[in-house]
């Protein structure tokens, strides 16, 4: 029986030695796992932190395409801004439809601290993200007013005529019939927009004659019978960015895309969409409408994207 009991000492004294192993083995185990999320969260979060920086920096850089030079610019210091250590940017200007038209930047951190790294025998790690920005022309656009533009050194901030009056000797003052003619379907689509998707080089006709009536009726019920019923001034309507105006609200009933038109016939007659051109309504005598041009380019995310045009609205896209 003594012989017995000392055997079975022995066993256990063999097993708690084991046991000591296996708990010492899994200790490790749960302090290299505990290591592991810890960084791996901590990696995420600034993974995620450096993707809005670089977005954010390849759409500032955007909005100085085609200029290859102050896009690069524009980008670093957006990037720099957000405490992006210098070594860690990287742009570059590239071209998919047209020349200068696509921006690519990096932002990261190249020796990011990691917490419990240490216990693996190393203490930093790259970090980062990339985002590229194309700007381009739309495919199509919807809700345009009839008022047909010519080409303009069109200056931010600055009011141009865009349906006109007399005197004039072509009998056409900027009216389009979009969608057909008639005082009642262009008095329509000044107040609600053309309903239909134009879009460049499409051939649309001219509507003949001063319209004095259905463009000042149709402007006015634009103005007053959205929204706030309020006639408000190109500064409450925009914020001034970095030299840019930045339209507020864009379902704002004076702010309007015009068709911008290769020419002015004599009467009804075909013209061909070239563009198509922002501006707020900033004034309305009778025959006249006046709209102050807010910029080229504006920011959208749906809908096609084509090769960018000289002139008019342009998109500025991330590409993902």
């Amino acid at each position: 029986m003594f012989i017995e009991l000392k055997k079975i000492k022995r066993k256990f004294k063999k097993q708690s030695g084991q046991v000591a192993i296996i708990v010492g083995v899994m200790l490790a185990a749960l302090v290299g796992m505990l290591a592991y999320v810890v960084d791996t969260g901590n990696i995420y979060e600034s993974r995620r932190s450096f993707q809005t920086v670089a977005d954010a920096a390849a759409l500032a850089g955007a909005q100085e395409l085609p200029n290859a030079a102050a896009a690069e610019q524009a980008a670093v210091e957006y990037a720099q801004l957000h405490e992006v250590p210098p070594e860690g940017i990287t742009v570059s200007v590239e071209s998919t439809f047209v020349a200068n038209d696509t921006i690519k930047v990096t932002a990261q951190d190249l020796n990011k601290e990691l917490f419990f790294g240490g216990i693996f025998g190393n203490n930093t790690t790259p970090v980062g993200a990339d985002a590229a920005a194309i700007i381009g022309s739309p495919s199509f656009v919807n809700n345009i007013v009839p008022f047909g533009i010519l080409a303009d050194d069109w200056v931010p901030g600055e009011e141009y005529e865009l349906k006109w009056g007399p005197p004039g000797n072509t009998g056409n003052f900027g009216a389009l019939a979009l969608g057909g003619p008639g005082a009642n379907n262009y008095r329509k689509n000044i107040r609600e927009g053309y309903p239909g998707n134009l879009q460049i080089g499409d051939v649309v006709e001219t509507e003949p004659g001063n319209m004095r009536g259905p463009t000042l009726q149709g402007t006015n019920d634009r103005i007053y019978n959205y929204a706030d019923y309020t006639f408000n001034s190109f500064e409450e309507l925009t914020d001034l960015v970095n030299g840019k105006y930045v339209l507020k609200n864009s379902s704002d009933s004076q702010f309007v895309m015009c068709p911008l038109i290769d020419w002015v016939p004599n009467g009804r007659d075909e013209v061909t969409i070239l563009a198509f051109v922002p501006f707020i309504i900033t004034g309305v005598t009778g025959h006249k409408v006046f709209g102050t041009f807010i910029d080229r380019a504006l920011i959208i995310t749906d809908g096609s994207i084509a090769p960018l045009n000289e002139h008019g609205l342009v998109i500025i896209r991330l590409q993902h």
